[in-house]
């Protein structure tokens, strides 16, 4: 698990010689490197915040930015995030589409509704 430094160091875009490359494998990349991020985007993905903070858009184009888009890593980061909200109580599916417009990213790929599509 990360600790409270980490997790800054996450949202606030560490290097990526410390997370690797751009490119991650999916059996390489580590559901725990989201969950932080939705911790951070919490209180806007559960709809108690208008907007998302600072630390939740960096953190969140940082997992973008660490994944590929091939169909195996669109499917890890599905299945983290569908892990990450078993966890955090009322996450609106809605709210991740509106965190893309918010945090000017595109998160297409990051619903939870089906990994399996």
């Amino acid at each position: 698990m990360m600790t409270t430094g980490q997790v800054s160091e996450l949202g606030s875009g560490a290097s990526s010689r410390r997370l690797g490359t751009r490119e991650i494998s999916p059996d390489v990349f580590e559901c725990t490197r989201i969950a932080p991020v939705v911790r951070n985007c919490y209180a806007y993905l559960s709809g108690k915040d208008s907007k998302p903070l600072p630390s939740c858009c960096s953190g969140t184009k940082l997992i973008v930015e660490m994944t590929s888009s091939t169909a195996a890593d669109e499917l890890m980061r599905c299945k983290c995030l569908r892990e990450a909200n078993s966890y955090f109580e009322n996450i609106k599916e809605s709210a991740i589409s509106d965190l893309s417009r918010e945090c000017h990213i595109d998160l297409a790929l990051f619903s939870v509704a089906d990994c399996n599509r």
